[in-house]
């Protein structure tokens, strides 16, 4: 909304975080679609004899990004991925120093979540690097920053249900439970458990399988990549699609103020006839 002296936004965290796991979920289906038509057709990639199936017995999605045409979109995808991540952390750092600063998270839990959201920014970002190295040509190093992405997507949905930051709790913030049912509340910790056993069985696996040799049982691997796959990526895609369409999430509300008459002192010493310019002000009003 625009007015003459402004302009209101309301900023939605979680539809940055539901258009981030979309485009994610949308790299991996066009990949999918090119890897079949014309990657495997023209005997580039052999989907019975290649790396995965020669270290794991079997291949996993990540088979159907690593080679032209594919990766040539995937990695256009990957970008806008990483920054709708990091507008969507950045949104949501901005809410809870909000209520830290109202005496509605302790300092503990907010330097917490402060530490998770800094290391899923790096770690998203760096995951980007999982296109600069073809698994052919050093597996090692392809699937590191494959196991940064693991970690953060892991951590981000463990941290949000820790936190309660998907409003199941009706104020989005600490750990204020009471208003959910006995059977919501084992459901979250069900939740977290499989979530956390799953993300740790996953990087372990990885570890086993490239650096050591010794990979997992087939049947092991795969019904761990399934469960990951639903757990980490394909569950809270869901949850942030049922909160931003069903009106459920709470909204950042943020005014830019213009204001005539700048201090040139703030202008770095600009000329004085620049003080008649505008000014932004950024003022973030309660989300809750």
């Amino acid at each position: 909304m625009a007015s003459e002296s402004g302009l209101e936004l309301a900023l939605r965290p979680h539809a940055f975080r539901f258009a981030a796991y979309s485009l994610l979920v949308g790299l991996l289906v066009v990949c999918i679609v090119l890897t079949r038509m014309f990657t495997v057709p023209a005997g580039a990639l052999d989907l019975e004899d290649n790396v995965l199936i020669n270290t794991f017995g079997y291949n996993n999605i990540c088979v159907y990004i690593d080679d032209l045409p594919a990766k040539y979109v995937a990695i256009w995808l990957w970008c806008i991925f990483v920054i709708a991540w990091w507008i969507y952390e950045g949104l949501m750092w901005v809410q809870i120093r909000g209520q830290y600063r109202l005496g509605l998270v302790s300092e503990g839990w907010y330097r917490a979540f402060l530490a998770i959201t800094i290391f899923d920014v790096v770690g998203v970002s760096y995951s980007i690097s999982i296109f600069a190295v073809h698994p052919k040509q050093n597996f090692v190093m392809h699937t590191i920053p494959f196991s940064a992405l693991i970690v953060v997507v892991s951590l981000n949905a463990f941290r949000n249900i820790i936190f309660g930051l998907d409003d199941v709790a009706g104020t989005g913030f600490g750990y204020s439970a009471a208003s959910l049912s006995r059977g919501s509340r084992w459901s979250m910790y069900a939740y977290l458990v499989l979530l956390l056993a799953n993300s740790v069985a996953k990087i372990t696996f990885q570890f086993q399988g490239i650096v050591k040799n010794n990979p997992p049982p087939v049947w092991l691997g795969r019904a761990n990549d399934i469960f990951w796959t639903v757990l980490a990526l394909l569950v809270p895609w869901a949850w942030a699609g049922y909160v931003v369409t069903c009106g459920k999430e709470s909204t950042l509300p943020v005014r830019v103020a213009f204001k005539p008459g700048v201090d040139p002192a703030l202008l770095g010493g600009a000329p004085a006839g620049l003080s008649r310019g505008l000014s932004a002000a950024w003022l973030m009003q309660e989300a809750l």
